[in-house]
Formats: C-alpha cells, sequence, structure tokens
C-alpha cells in the first residue's frame, strides 16, 4: 500500500502527525498506531500489509500544517499469491 500526501486547495504541506487511518467494516477499526511506523516523509508505505482476502475500505483522515481537514476513503483489494 503506498499512499502520497500532497498539498491541498490551501497549499500548505501535510502534517503527519494527525494522520488517521481507520478500517471501516461493521466495526470501525483504528489502525492508525499500526501504520504509523510505515510513514516515510509525506506519504504511506506499507509493504507487506497482514489483510485477509477481499476487499477493505480504509478511511485516511488528515491536516494540513495550517489545521485544515480533509479525509478520503480507498478500497483495498487483496488476492491471494
Amino acid at each position: 500500500i503506498f499512499v502520497s500526501f500532497e498539498p491541498g486547495k490551501s497549499g500548505e504541506r501535510p502534517d503527519m502527525d494527525t494522520l488517521s487511518v481507520t478500517l471501516i467494516g461493521l466495526f470501525d477499526i483504528d489502525i492508525t498506531d499500526r501504520v504509523r511506523e510505515h510513514i516515510v516523509g509525506d506519504a504511506l508505505k506499507v509493504d507487506e500489509a497482514n489483510l485477509p482476502e477481499g476487499s477493505h475500505r480504509l478511511r485516511l483522515a488528515i491536516k494540513d500544517i495550517a489545521g485544515n481537514a480533509n479525509e478520503r476513503d480507498m478500497v483495498v483489494n487483496v488476492v491471494a499469491e
């Protein structure tokens, strides 16, 4: 999983300390602490995610250095090797 965070409409760079990642499902699970070690600069780079096969929805929420909030949902499809 690779997600690059770029300046939004404000033009301010992202504040990676505010990144929040939630696995959306029957019960939402905050996985921020599990992925925080995978933050590299202004990106989230997870080389080996431990997710079961199937489709998983993640919600990424972040603020820029000026405090402007933004969030996006993304779908990760895991297939068997």
